[in-house]
């Protein structure tokens, strides 16, 4: 609903929308009771039990209080505190005393101002109603439907339609009480880190634009979904996350979560500030802190920008926190996902020794899940990454181990749409079987469309074919799924090779240039640039990349390129091969 709202805005109505869409403001109504179930003067000593959550608003009605929330994350923060706190003072007291809280929202502020009493009057009698039809509940308070629309789905209970009197209609009523902790639901796979994110919170006080932190949450939610070995919770689960007290206890009905991106914002005119940290909820360190600023019309008409270069950091300071964490404990005391993000990490760092403790995590991860394809998938890809560097003693045992790790996974999974993309790798890359390699890129696209991997390396199978056009179609539908990826270096050297694959000189060392930016230890990476510059007469700059690449390997030749090149074009492979040896690689 949101989204269609925030199609074709301009500057002029974009505040207008915000305004529009403003978080409704609640009402709580506070009332002692005595064991005849009338209302008693409100003691001056139960000022001393109202928990110190900041209200907009309180004022006297009748005997009891009324206080008023800019929104109702505050009013349910805090009238489970009171709930809590006045049943813990009392419990076994024997006065027969208890405190009635009703909550309802306020359609419209002006509203609320003029009218205290009719508002009172109203939260009173449903509460009044729902007591008297379900003496019964336990603990907490009781809302309207209104109110109840804005809670999380496991803290309600259903009391159903109750009659309020004075001829008015039957109204729903919901007993607001955090669920019984053995409801909880199962953990989720532990192969993929949960990360959670909070709607981000308005900096202004009662302000009109608390509907951002929606949309803010909504963008990074989405932009964090296509990062490879994260678990990104819905937004209809996220949405009810607060920012006060309640925030533990919700976090709680929420199995399988590590990671928590929150954060605030500050509109001035037509600018937006986000402030953001990302934490780590099993130390409860914040990993990341940040700040961004944006234009309101662009954040509003989605142009997801801002939320893009969040979520980049975000998925990229995990892989770095897990590969770290895992250089430090022993194997057995790790986190499945910490296991997998880890290898993943360690492995695309292209450093030896961590090459080889990717390895042995990924063996590890499978001892511990032996039924679970994705490892296995990584591992296969771990072995062809041997190959392609020139650190494989054997190259054709580690083909035949990657064939044979990944035939496992796809007898446990059939249909596991990166292990089929890996196998085709496999295929293409070590064993030279290019048409079998496209059955299995079409079989992981057909498992999954937005397989990311499964593209990419496609568009290399299209460039060994001569299939400059479709290499770099694919390849660019690579870069589309996965903008953030934190093996960016990975895609651009497949692009790089994708656009070579035409000639277009420019892009290839261009998106070569990037991936040897972020990583100057992959092989591939050195060897199309090299190409590629050479190939366009910059034999200077060639040569510069080929003496970084045998400083990397330093036992390669063009020679050896060319017996390991898949490509059916014996003319291009020769070609290339010579613009090897022209930027100073040995024949």
């Amino acid at each position: 609903m949101l989204q269609q709202d925030r199609s074709a805005l301009g500057a002029s109505d974009a505040r207008a929308w915000a305004a529009r869409w403003h978080a409704p403001r609640a009402v709580l109504v506070i009332d002692l009771v005595g064991p005849g179930g009338s209302s008693q003067p409100w003691p001056d000593q139960l000022d001393a039990m109202l928990p110190p959550v900041p209200a907009a608003r309180r004022c006297a009605v009748g005997d009891g209080l009324l206080l008023e929330f800019p929104q109702v994350s505050g009013a349910l923060d805090f009238g489970l505190q009171l709930s809590q706190r006045f049943d813990a003072l009392h419990a076994g007291g024997g006065t027969g005393a208890r405190l009635r809280i009703a909550g309802r929202l306020a359609e419209a502020v002006d509203a609320a101002l003029a009218d205290d009493a009719h508002l009172a009057q109203q939260a009173r009698a449903l509460a009044q109603a729902a007591d008297a039809a379900r003496p019964d509940g336990d603990g907490g308070f009781i809302v309207s439907a209104d109110f109840a629309a804005q809670v999380a789905p496991g803290d309600l209970q259903d009391l159903g339609d109750v009659d309020v009197g004075h001829d008015a209609r039957p109204q729903r009523a919901y007993r607001v009480a955090p669920e019984h902790p053995l409801l909880r639901a199962t953990a989720p796979d532990a192969d993929r880190a949960g990360i959670v994110v909070v709607p981000f919170a308005g900096r202004q006080a009662g302000s009109d634009d608390a509907v951002l932190g929606q949309v803010l949450a909504d963008d990074l939610i989405a932009a964090l979904g296509p990062v490879p070995g994260l678990r990104v919770i819905s937004r209809l689960s996220s949405q009810w996350l607060a920012h006060g007290a309640a925030a533990d206890r919700q976090l709680a009905q929420l199995p399988g979560v590590q990671f928590q991106l929150r954060g605030s914002y500050l509109v001035r005119g037509g600018e937006v500030r986000i402030f953001f940290n990302l934490a780590d909820l099993r130390s409860g360190e914040v990993i990341l802190s940040d700040r961004f600023d944006t234009g309101l019309v662009d954040l509003l008409a989605g142009d997801g920008m801002a939320c893009a270069r969040i979520a980049t950091q975000a998925s990229r300071v995990l892989v770095r926190r897990e590969a770290e964490r895992a250089r430090g404990l022993p194997l057995q005391q790790l986190e499945s996902f910490s296991l997998l993000f880890g290898a993943i990490g360690l492995m695309h760092q292209l450093q030896r020794q961590d090459f080889e403790q990717a390895g042995a995590m990924l063996r590890h991860l499978i001892a511990r899940h032996p039924r679970t394809a994705a490892p296995r998938a990584w591992l296969g890809q771990w072995h062809v990454l041997r190959v392609a560097q020139g650190w494989s003693a054997d190259p054709a045992a580690d083909a035949a181990d990657a064939s044979a790790i990944l035939a496992t996974a796809l007898d446990l999974e059939p249909d596991h749409a990166l292990s089929l993309a890996v196998d085709g790798l496999i295929c293409a890359y070590v064993r030279r079987d290019l048409d079998l390699a496209g059955e299995r890129y079409a079989a992981a696209l057909r498992a999954n469309p937005n397989e990311g991997l499964a593209l990419l390396f496609r568009a290399a199978w299209h460039a060994y074919r001569g299939e400059g056009v479709a290499a770099v179609r694919c390849a660019f539908d690579a870069q589309d799924l996965s903008p953030l990826d934190p093996l960016r270096y990975f895609y651009d050297n497949f692009t790089s090779t994708a656009l070579l694959s035409t000639d277009d000189f420019d892009g290839a060392i261009a998106y070569g240039r990037r991936s040897m930016r972020a990583n100057r230890s992959h092989g591939p990476t050195l060897r199309v640039l090299a190409i590629a510059l050479a190939l366009d007469g910059r034999l200077d700059e060639a040569r510069d990349v080929a003496a970084t690449l045998m400083q990397l390997e330093p036992a390669f030749t063009a020679s050896q390129f060319a017996d390991r090149y898949p490509g059916v074009q014996a003319s291009r492979t020769a070609r290339y091969a010579d613009a090897l040896r022209q930027a100073g690689v040995p024949p």
